[in-house]
Parts: C-alpha cells; sequence; structure tokens
C-alpha cells in the first residue's frame, strides 16, 4: 500500500486487492462502513469514496440499508471508464538480437492521397502526396513494412534528397527547417492483407501489430505513416496510471 497516496486510493486498493484475491467471494458483502472507518482509521466521507470507486469500476454494488456486495467478473463493467486509464511512458520492445536489423532501401513516389491520409494530412481526396515504402529487416526476416505519406507543398522537390533520407526527424529539420511539436500514435492490430502476408513472409489473415503515427510542426499535420509489424519480432510495452 502506498503510504503516500490519499487515504481513499489506498482503501480502494486494498479492497480492489482483496476481491480480486477472492478473500471476498461474488455475491458476499464486505465489511460495513462502520468496519472500514475504524480499519482504516478513516472518516464516513473517505470510505465512502473508496466505495463509490470500487461500484464506478465494477467491483461492488452498493444498496442503501443492506451494505455493498461484492459482483461477478465483468458484473457492472459498464460503468467502466477507460478514459481514467493515461499512458505514462510506451517502450518499443524487441524480440530478437536488433544488431541484426537492416533497412531496404527507399521507395519513393507520388500518390494520390486517400481518404484516410487527406483527412489526416489536411487534404482534397486526389491530391498528391510523397508516399516513401521501407522493409525492416530482423535476422534476415522481413518483420515490419512501413509507409510514409507526406504533404508535397511543405517538402517541395522531395524525390531530390532521396540518398539523404535516413533519420526523418534530422531530415526534416535539415532541409525543410520542420520540427515537430508533437505526435499521435494508435496502436491495434490487424490481419494481413494479400499483399502484407507477402512482405511480410506470413499467412493471409494472420495477426499483425499496426501502428498508425501523425506528427504536426506549427503548420499542422504533414506526416502521416503506417507500421506493420509482425508481432512476433516486435511490440510495445506500455505503463498505465488509472486515475
Amino acid at each position: 500500500m502506498d503510504d503516500y497516496s490519499p487515504k481513499y486510493v489506498q482503501m480502494y486498493n486494498k479492497m480492489r486487492s482483496d476481491i480480486i484475491l477472492r478473500k471476498y467471494l461474488p455475491g458476499e458483502f464486505i465489511p460495513t462502513e462502520r468496519q472500514l472507518m475504524d480499519t482504516f482509521e478513516a472518516s464516513r466521507g473517505t470510505v465512502r469514496k473508496a466505495l463509490s470507486q470500487l461500484q464506478s469500476d465494477g467491483f461492488i454494488s452498493i444498496r442503501q440499508g443492506s451494505g455493498s456486495s461484492v459482483l461477478n467478473p465483468g458484473e457492472g463493467r459498464d460503468k467502466f471508464d477507460p478514459s481514467k486509464w493515461h499512458a505514462v511512458d510506451i517502450t518499443m520492445e524487441f524480440f530478437r538480437d536488433t544488431n541484426t536489423i537492416n533497412t531496404t532501401p527507399i521507395a519513393l513516389d507520388l500518390v494520390e492521397a486517400d481518404k484516410e491520409a487527406s483527412m489526416v494530412l489536411n487534404l482534397e481526396p486526389g491530391d498528391l502526396v510523397y508516399r516513401i515504402q521501407r522493409i525492416r529487416i530482423i535476422e534476415e526476416t522481413p518483420y515490419l513494412y512501413r509507409v510514409q505519406y507526406l504533404r508535397r507543398d511543405l517538402m517541395p522537390d522531395l524525390e531530390k534528397y532521396i540518398t539523404e533520407i535516413e533519420s526523418s526527424i534530422t531530415f526534416y529539420e535539415k532541409l525543410y527547417d520542420i520540427h515537430i511539436t508533437s505526435s499521435e500514435e494508435h496502436i491495434s492490430a490487424k490481419s494481413a492483407d494479400f499483399v502484407e502476408s507477402r512482405i511480410l513472409g506470413v499467412k493471409t489473415g494472420t495477426a499483425l501489430l499496426c501502428t498508425k503515427r501523425i506528427n504536426i510542426c506549427e503548420k499542422g499535420p504533414f506526416e502521416y505513416a503506417e507500421f506493420i509489424a509482425n508481432p512476433e519480432y516486435q511490440g510495445y510495452k506500455i505503463h498505465t496510471r488509472y486515475e
């Protein structure tokens, strides 16, 4: 128990732990408010705040005049609020020797922005954007396919500098004076389509890790990138905080 956290948080964490560890079984009543006040040396308001949080998170049901009973796992979870989870730190993980990672040469072309890319980059569907494609290889096996869409008006004549593109951030700053002010990343899973299955050497329908990134500068969103990875080789460790 964290002695530096508010008393109601300490109570909440202890009661939640007891419920998860089945000290109190579904259908059973937890101690009364008076008993909890004595056990935790807390005020009635503090006890009620902790119980209210347990109820909001679907661990107990509070019935006036009857007490608080433990719910079955998942029962009452419709009250769970995912917006209370906040990522504190995200770290990329590799499950193979990273010293063997290589990247194929860049493939760069001009294409019409599809619906998603145009929406993210504040363009009209059909506007031309630069597309950069690369494949990363680990232990001689393709494990990640990356495609980036870049606003043509902010990076004119990009094809002239294809041999100079290494680190994207350094490249943006050096040649176009573009400085990233913020980024968004959306991480999900997807099934490999025909093209992805051929690139990554997996069966069609295989579950893949999909990361969509939006880079933003002073002039707005300028890069939209998709990273399709084989989760056998790469993943993410996310530290979260619940508030």
